[in-house]
């Protein structure tokens, strides 16, 4: 039964006039060969049993799952825009951006339009954002375009990618490193600085021991002044 769906159905075959193989008309088969024509439509009717009744109608089958040709159109114009609109984002990883891509190729390829593999690779590299240029420019120079393969490029850029978020990582850690190392310098420094001059620091000791002996002076003499006048007054 398997070998009828995968192959088609079994004819038996007579000698023609001229000597070339015609099918048999049903009256000239044997009850062998009689089974083995029958095994196509019994599994015509396996197959047609196994759908819903709502998409036996072949008509339906082909409008829900291909589309009218003006549907079929439809999409695959709709697809070819995003594929040649198609950009990598800004901050979007290589993985998510196959993905996106992979999505549109697949689509194409269901409705029966298929790029070549070198058309699909050089997409690929004109999607890349600026950020990316020195692997571009490296790939251009180092591989031949014409016959590498889709997975073998964004194998590569995803080893690249990974390089660049090392690269990103160390230098954020040094930009930090080098900020503290400064603010602790620029303590120090003023430490040193507040330090380096006693003579300085002495005299404002001094004038400062001076402001508080005058305040308390004029305290302490307030009460004498005022019975000094009063005796004068006497």
């Amino acid at each position: 039964m398997w070998y009828v769906v995968e192959n088609g159905p079994i004819i038996p075959m007579k000698d023609g006039p001229d000597g070339t193989k015609i099918p048999k008309g049903s009256l000239e088969m044997d009850n062998h060969e009689a089974q083995l024509f029958s095994m196509d439509d019994k599994a015509k009717n396996i197959i047609s049993c196994g759908l819903d009744i709502n998409e036996y109608n072949r008509r339906l089958l082909e409008v829900t799952h291909e589309g009218t040709n003006q549907v079929k159109e439809t999409k695959i114009n709709m697809l070819v825009q995003q594929y040649k609109a198609f950009k990598m984002k800004e901050h979007e990883s290589i993985n998510k951006m196959y993905s996106r891509f992979t999505l549109i190729i697949n689509g194409l390829k269901l409705l029966g339009k298929i790029y070549p593999e070198k058309e699909v690779v050089r997409k690929v590299l004109r999607s890349l954002p600026k950020r990316w240029e020195a692997k571009l420019t490296a790939i251009q120079e180092a591989k031949d375009l014409n016959v590498l393969k889709l997975e073998e490029l964004v194998g590569s850029l995803m080893t690249r990618e990974i390089t660049m978020k090392i690269h990103d990582e160390e230098e954020t850690t040094s930009k930090k490193k080098n900020l503290a190392l400064k603010a602790e310098t620029s303590y120090e420094l003023s430490e040193s600085s507040d330090d380096s001059d006693p003579e300085m620091a002495l005299i404002t000791q001094k004038f400062k021991k001076f402001l508080a002996s005058k305040r308390d002076g004029k305290i302490r003499r307030s009460p004498t002044n005022q019975s000094h006048q009063r005796n004068n007054s006497d």
